[in-house]
């Protein structure tokens, strides 16, 4: 990207609109919903377009089926609303399950169904069958993990999910679903069904709609209790836990925790895992293995939702600066850091569902809380309340985390933000106490090179698993047959996806890039960065110009940036950087602004802000 100092030499492209009037203005509709599973928005008027010559009732019938899946409705609310169209001489069947398509067969048992991949994949592909990559290899991501369906139940939901990550419709559905109490007891009836039905794909490929396809196993992402599980191999805890190197875990007596503080052991390989090398690692034999192309060390990535959102971050503000004296904070700080949560809050763009909460509930933040503080609200924050030392040693983690969960980073750039990790974990013992060198904390000296193998920390993330599984979580309704509730649930899903979609569709996927992002005159969603480095807050968008705000850097006396912090590296250096008041209006080609990036900016002092570009706004 262009250096942003360059804010005051204009392009020639750009015009000087102060003292003009612009026209041709619209403002994109953002009132998008979004559904249980799989539900898509559609146009009416093309939808009636399209059924000009479709028979009425069938018509109201998918309408209705497509109502029932977008608002979750229960099948009596859909009988009752059916009854009051035939009153209208519409004729509609009277059973909802009819009306849904509601797949009634009964289930062999009640603790496992298995949906089918192959099914799941011809159900993608025969919506699209074109991949975003132009290849006939389609490249799977396969999601393990447990989740309770209803609360105070000792019983648990373990799904096998899926999703393409290389089509247009990313969303995930159901492999395979144990429901029982604790994780499934035979791993092998578990997981087999889903290991033999993909050996048989990647040897034979699927065909869908005259199309031929390849089916590749991309990773399998599971949490590090999951990992342990499905790999059959000691916990987080144990003295061989490390999934990436043979470290021997040391057991700290006097405060009852397991540490790995040797961060050069060799590393594990594929090989060595598969034959059993190191005994302190395997508890028995995975059915994984089965798969021949499976690497039983890189293709179970070190997934940073649980590792870095949910375990170091979480770790750091619970264990140590809420917790630990003499690392705690004093009441005065945290009042400061309530403050600035809140005043953060006020210019978080649409982008951030949760906005942050007090220290006082931090017990209750969900992964994206504590994601949204160690990329955005953090470096603001903690540089009101936390000694130089400490701060720039956060600064280390921030940055860090930053190159690697940023999908334009280099390979040089991905190692050397793991040098920065490295850095981060070792100064975290002789900061905080060697108590803290945990799993997790250690395991970050490995994820670079997972980011090398597999791209951005977010294209293996487990976020859209998690956020899928909450959306299944939603479609129980009672605790009889829970597995029977979700194959029929799964199925009338099914038959709306398979009903005309909208042309919208794609548009939403892509409603986080470029100006379809930017809201113009927005306190929160107005600001970008341009293609040539320029800082704009956007004040009008026209079908062939951009209006805006030219942002000024900040500048010491000789005209050098004042960067925001220093190290690992300056700030600039990851886009972030200080602006203070703002300059003339200028008119820009919109050609300008078809990559631009959206950004964050928050305030640091009364007339100082700061600039993070959003990460996922890369395209």
């Amino acid at each position: 990207m262009s250096d942003a100092s360059g804010n005051e030499e204009i392009s020639d492209n750009a015009t000087d609109v102060d003292s003009q009037s612009s026209r041709n203005n619209f403002s994109e509709d953002d009132g998008d919903f979004e559904g249980p599973i799989n539900s898509r928005q559609y146009n009416e008027v093309d939808e009636r377009q399209s059924s000009s010559d479709e028979d009425i009732p069938e018509r109201v019938r998918r309408e209705l089926a497509r109502l029932k899946c977008r608002h979750n409705l229960s099948l009596k609310a859909v009988s009752d609303i059916a009854g009051i169209f035939r009153s209208t001489g519409i004729a509609l069947p009277k059973d909802a399950r009819t009306i849904c398509l509601t797949d009634t067969t009964p289930l062999k048992n009640d603790d496992f169904v298995h949906f089918g991949l192959e099914s799941g994949l011809r159900e993608k592909l025969s919506h699209s069958p074109f991949l975003k990559d132009g290849t006939s290899n389609v490249k799977c991501q396969i999601f393990i993990d447990g989740l309770p369906p209803y609360r105070n139940s000792p019983k648990s939901l373990w799904p096998i999910l899926c999703r393409i990550t290389n089509h247009t419709n990313k969303t995930p559905f159901p492999v395979s679903c144990f429901y029982g109490k604790g994780k499934p007891s035979n791993l092998s009836a578990y997981l087999m069904p889903f290991i033999d039905e993909f050996n048989k794909l990647s040897e034979n490929g699927i065909s869908v709609m005259g199309k031929s396809f390849n089916v590749i196993l991309d990773c399998i992402i599971c949490d590090a209790e999951a990992r342990s599980f499905v790999k059959a191999i000691k916990a987080h805890g144990g003295y061989g836990a490390c999934e990436r190197c043979d470290v021997k875990g040391f057991h700290l007596r006097e405060e009852n925790v397991r540490i790995f503080p040797d961060f050069h052991a060799d590393l594990r390989t594929n090989e060595s895992f598969r034959s059993f090398d190191d005994h302190r690692h395997h508890k028995g034999r995975s059915p994984l293995v089965e798969i021949p192309s499976l690497d039983m060390i890189y293709d179970f990535p070190l997934e940073y939702m649980h590792l870095v959102c949910l375990g170091v971050m979480r770790r750091l503000m619970t264990e140590v600066w809420l917790d630990t004296f003499p690392h705690c904070f004093s009441t005065s700080q945290k009042e400061i850091c309530d403050k600035w949560i809140k005043m953060c809050n006020l210019l978080m763009p649409r982008e951030f569902n949760r906005k942050g909460r007090s220290l006082s509930d931090i017990h209750k933040w969900k992964a994206v809380e504590f994601r949204t503080f160690l990329l955005y609200t953090g470096p603001i924050i903690l540089k009101k309340v936390l000694s130089k030392e400490k701060y720039d040693h956060f600064l280390y983690f921030h940055a860090g985390i930053r190159v690697l969960a940023s999908p334009s980073s280099t390979v040089e750039q991905k190692r050397e933000a793991g040098n920065w990790l490295r850095f981060f974990a070792s100064e975290f013992a002789k900061l905080y106490g060697r108590r803290h060198l945990v799993y997790c904390v250690h395991s970050l000296i490995h994820l670079a090179n997972e980011c090398v193998i597999h791209g951005s920390l977010d294209s293996f993330s487990a976020f859209p698993f998690e956020s899928y599984l909450g959306r299944m979580k939603r479609l129980l309704r009672g605790t009889k047959l829970p597995l029977a509730q979700l194959k029929r649930r799964i199925s009338e899903l099914s038959h709306v996806e398979a009903a005309p979609a909208d042309r919208n569709a794609s548009l939403n996927e892509e409603r986080n890039f470029g100006l379809s992002a930017i809201k113009e005159n927005s306190k929160k969603d107005s600001y970008c960065i341009a293609q040539d480095g320029k800082i704009i807050q956007v004040t009008e968008i026209c079908s062939t110009h951009v209006v805006g705000v030219l942002m000024q850097v900040a500048k010491d006396k000789h005209r050098n940036l004042v960067e925001f912090f220093q190290k690992p590296v300056p700030a600039s250096s990851l886009d972030i950087y200080l602006i203070e008041g703002k300059g003339r209006k200028y008119t820009w080609p919109i050609v300008k602004f078809e990559n631009c990036i959206k950004c964050v900016v928050l305030t640091l002092q009364r007339s100082v802000k700061v600039v993070f570009p959003l990460l996922h706004s890369y395209s």
